[in-house]
């Protein structure tokens, strides 16, 4: 401002880069401390299985609110092998089975609260996450075929060679709830912001 003559271009753009920065910070710290309610069930949830991750409540609201309710019955299959995999699947109640070709396999990832790990997950299991991570990243890297430049590759979401399909069936030991996201409501919520992609991963 000081200088003749005045350079507004150079002004224009530092007034920019502080309001998008200004902006940035006052949601990150809005994600962070905003004050959220739950309901008793909402906070055991949160406690047990989000919050160790990093999630806050703010973003739990946001995940929860996301994430699609299902109950899978007792010997039902929540994915089973060869499956593609286009969700990613949370145990929120109820233990499952895991196996691969007739074996089974120990839980992969527990709720952290749990006396036991049971075969195949416990409440706090997640189901799908890998695949989804992978296919996530590759889109990032920008790997992803545009459509159509390969058909018989359609099963398969980048070129990296990765498959999508469940390497594992899951089968409902016991009637368990379960949340599961859609692999675009997940791409929504990783690019919500860099504090809960963090989190997420």
């Amino acid at each position: 401002i000081t200088q003749k003559p005045i350079k507004w271009l150079t002004i224009g753009w530092a007034s920019l880069f502080t309001a998008v920065n200004t902006f940035k910070i006052i949601q990150i710290v809005n994600e962070r401390h905003s004050h959220v309610k739950m309901t008793e069930e909402q906070e055991e949830c949160f406690v047990n299985f989000f919050m160790p991750h990093g999630i806050t409540p703010k973003q739990y609201e946001l995940i929860e609110r996301t994430a699609e309710r299902i109950v899978v019955k007792k010997n039902d299959p929540v994915v089973k092998q060869g499956q593609k995999l286009e969700h990613v699947y949370l145990i929120v109640e109820g233990s499952t089975r895991a196996s691969i070709l007739g074996r089974y396999l120990t839980a992969a990832s527990t709720a952290p609260l749990a006396d036991e790990a049971k075969e195949g997950g416990n409440a706090g299991a997640w189901v799908g996450e890998s695949a989804y991570l992978e296919s996530f990243w590759d889109k990032e890297q920008g790997k992803v075929k545009p459509k159509g430049e390969d058909d018989k590759d359609s099963d398969h979401p980048n070129s990296s060679g990765r498959s999508i399909h469940s390497m594992y069936t899951v089968v409902a030991k016991e009637d368990c709830v379960v949340w599961r996201w859609s692999h675009a409501n997940m791409d929504k919520l990783m690019q919500k912001s860099t504090d809960m992609r963090a989190a997420l991963t």
